[in-house]
């Protein structure tokens, strides 16, 4: 005996995903199933499946998976700006030593556009931020700010790594009066994070939306607290540490040349009070971020 009719059923989908997944973000998986048969069929559908998930994750140790730079992302920080600090003391590089960067001949058209290069070259295993001037200082050099980046380079493998400043500490000096203090853009300690691509397979939590007529798959990485945000309380930190450190500088200056309880000083002794505990304010902020960072990236490597 035989059968004329065609059993046939296919799976087909449109599904486009991005290449750099934001938290929050919605993005359609329409799956149909589609009869290729003679005859009607009847189909279930059922979603039983892990999703791979890799996130660009904080970790507080260098290691070989921590993500490397790209040439020109070393060259910006280098080219035109100083050396502020170093994490080896026995690097032949000094804070402060001026990076020139060279130009190659524009003939030159893969070196030119491809290959550029400064008169620095890192000779140590560690840590090196460079910095730039922001805002030019007065007759008295006084009133200028810098803005600072930097790199981890493994002397073994010659390669450069990506970090995040969470916090510096300038480098003080006091001028010949010795009645003030002004910042030479040379920092004496910094405190950093590394970043690196942490793959897992995580099960999704499915959710009916009757009213989308739509299955809702969610991760827990989606509730993560992103990099961006964890560096704004950093950045607000440092903002606040800089505002308090002027304000005292201001202080400082107003006893020297008011030794009565003026109006001024009354004046600089509030701005001082208000500057730390701004500053109060946002360090307590961003530890707060960082520990609930580090829980939840705990609890991920636990799943």
């Amino acid at each position: 005996m035989s059968a004329s009719a065609d059993y046939g059923v296919k799976l087909v989908e449109s599904f486009a995903p991005p290449k750099n997944w934001t938290p929050g973000q919605e993005v359609n998986k329409d799956v149909y199933a589609v009869n290729t048969g003679s005859i009607a069929a009847f189909v279930e559908e059922k979603v039983s499946s892990v999703m791979t998930v890799t996130r660009e994750t904080r970790v507080d140790a260098w290691d070989a998976d921590c993500t490397e730079l790209t040439e020109a992302e070393k060259y910006s920080m280098e080219a035109g700006s100083y050396l502020a600090y170093v994490s080896d003391n026995t690097s032949a590089h000094k804070a402060g030593d001026k990076i020139v960067d060279f130009t190659p001949s524009p003939t030159d058209l893969n070196g030119y556009t491809e290959n550029p290069v400064t008169d620095f070259t890192p000779d140590k295993t560690g840590t090196y931020v460079f910095r730039r001037s922001i805002k030019v200082p007065n007759n008295d050099g006084e009133g200028e700010t810098f803005e600072y980046a930097g790199y981890y380079y493994n002397a073994t493998s010659k390669k450069y790594y990506k970090i995040d400043l969470i916090s510096i500490t300038p480098d003080k000096i006091a001028d010949n009066a010795g009645d003030k203090e002004k910042t030479d853009g040379n920092l004496t300690d910094v405190n950093v994070q590394y970043f690196k691509d942490v793959t897992t397979k995580e099960t999704p939590t499915l959710v009916y939306d009757a009213a989308g007529h739509k299955l809702v798959a969610t991760v827990k990485g989606s509730s993560y607290i992103t990099n961006a945000k964890l560096t704004q309380y950093a950045e607000n930190y440092e903002k606040a540490k800089h505002d308090y450190q002027t304000a005292l500088a201001e202080q400082t200056r107003a006893l020297a040349e008011d030794g009565t309880a003026s109006q001024n000083l009354r004046d600089k002794l509030a701005a001082l009070n208000a500057a730390k505990k701004a500053e109060a304010d946002a360090k307590e902020d961003f530890e707060e971020a960082l520990k609930a960072y580090k829980a939840l990236e705990s609890e991920k490597n636990a799943v």
